[in-house]
């Protein structure tokens, strides 16, 4: 995991640097590409502490997404 001392750096130098170390962190190719992407909770600790893997999508979130999107067309058809 990315580390960085606010002691020896400010707090801008520490954030740009975990901003981009964060960048790196591959998540599911199957969220990436998913058409709710937009509306979706997803993130990598999401995915790690769902299944044990940051590249795994979690079922839980893809139901979510999906309840979302209802809701949203719901609302809009009124």
């Amino acid at each position: 995991s990315p580390k960085i001392s606010l002691l020896e750096h400010s707090f801008e130098e520490c954030w740009q640097f975990l901003v981009h170390e964060v960048s790196k962190i591959k998540t599911c190719a199957e969220c990436h590409d998913c058409r709710l992407r937009n509306i979706c909770k997803v993130c990598a600790a999401a995915c790690l502490t769902e299944t044990g893997f940051i590249e795994k999508k979690t079922e839980y979130l893809c139901q979510m997404a999906q309840s979302y999107e209802r809701l949203l067309n719901q609302l809009a058809d009124q």
